[in-house]
């Protein structure tokens, strides 16, 4: 399945593409995404650029 979520973010199962670079696998089970001036967040981590980190405001981004 394919969810485009804008045009430089996409989901194609459980590969995570940001403009056209693939992502290493987040490690949440949750796969809510939320993106904020070129921020990712995905079921409460945050991607900081160079891995997936847990942050406060990735939980809260994940919840409201």
């Amino acid at each position: 399945m394919n969810y485009v979520i804008s045009t430089s973010f996409q989901v194609q199962g459980n590969d995570v593409y940001f403009k056209g670079a693939q992502l290493p696998p987040c490690p949440a089970k949750t796969k809510t995404v939320t993106i904020i001036n070129d921020k990712i967040y995905i079921g409460g981590y945050e991607w900081t650029g160079t891995q997936w980190k847990r942050t406060l405001r990735a939980f809260f981004h994940m919840w409201f």
